[in-house]
């Protein structure tokens, strides 16, 4: 939500404000249960977080919710749902990150109730994946289902289509009220969902650039039981003095 008085941001706090706008099908249908797990801006999520949100999520279906829907930030959503798709095993359902690019309170500008409804109908395919939900174009013309695990980014700070599909295609789409699966998936199954929800933070990730240097990734290195290596030249090439002193 934007502060008009301040010009900053800050978390909603009523978590029924996330349903404003959407179709009344959704909203008033009394089928929805909102419930927070944590109102913290997305940048300040940490694997903690995600292990808990993750209990939430197989807690819930546990329950009998068919259905999830994550409200989160976009800065760090592809994070999240790379750690839920790596830490869940046999979803009976999709998990369905959602966010917006635009704040519920800036209508008519808002892309939050379409997101939010296409959310909704994207958690009913017979799939077993997590994945984003958002806009496809900076029109309302679509709405894509973005494969967690390691194939969605975010590429824009504020454009509505800012998340992309890396090296695959989307899992669905939703566009004139129909849904279409896009790419291959994997089938929902019927037995119980499986959680790991064991996450070792000692991992860094380190962009390799012209000026680093060994002592700095062994700098970096201390109490981490892994370092690795981004954005290598070419087909992942790094230089010697990156590496070696």
């Amino acid at each position: 939500m934007v502060d008009y008085a301040t010009g900053a941001v800050r978390p909603v706090k009523d978590p029924r404000i996330i349903l404003r706008g959407a179709p009344p099908e959704i909203a008033e249908s009394g089928e929805v249960e909102v419930r927070e797990v944590m109102n913290v801006f997305s940048e300040n999520m940490r694997p903690a977080d995600w292990v808990r949100l993750a209990r939430e999520v197989a807690l819930e279906m546990e329950r009998g919710g068919k259905r999830v829907v994550v409200a989160h930030g976009t800065d760090t959503m592809s994070y999240t749902a790379a750690a839920l798709a790596f830490m869940f095993e046999g979803l009976p359902s999709p998990v369905v990150l959602v966010g917006s690019q635009r704040s519920p309170d800036r209508p008519p500008s808002s892309d939050a109730p379409l997101n939010v409804a296409a959310a909704v109908k994207f958690s009913s395919l017979p799939i077993g994946e997590v994945g984003i939900a958002m806009h496809g174009s900076i029109s309302d013309e679509s709405i894509v289902l973005h494969r967690g695990g390691v194939r969605s980014r975010k590429m824009h700070t504020s454009r509505r289509d800012a998340f992309r599909s890396i090296g695959i295609p989307p899992l669905a789409s939703l566009s004139h009220g129909n849904v279409s699966l896009e790419g291959g998936h994997a089938r929902a199954p019927s037995g119980a969902v499986r959680l790991n929800g064991r996450l070792d933070e000692r991992v860094s990730m380190v962009y390799v650039h012209p000026t680093l240097q060994g002592s700095d990734l062994e700098a970096m290195a201390d109490g981490r039981r892994a370092l690795v290596l981004m954005g290598g030249t070419g087909l992942g090439h790094c230089s010697s003095t990156s590496t070696t002193q």
